[in-house]
């Protein structure tokens, strides 16, 4: 929660980012994750939504940056 109350009104929910390569690089094995590939761009919302998912790790990895 701490991460989302910094950053949530940072990026509007509108907005877009695709995912590079580089973008989920350093994830830890055995992390849970949404599946967030690269190449594909999301919505921020739809980030937002994979963060909040109990096995988010990789949304909050490769979200927009600030």
């Amino acid at each position: 929660m701490l991460f989302a109350d910094t950053l949530l009104d940072r990026f509007p929910r509108g907005g877009r980012h695709t995912v590079t390569a580089a973008d989920p690089a350093g994830i830890p094995a055995g992390s849970s994750l949404v599946r967030i590939r690269a190449g594909p761009t999301y919505t921020v919302d739809q980030l937002w939504q994979g963060v909040f998912l109990r096995s988010g790790n990789d949304a909050v990895h490769v979200g927009p940056h600030a």
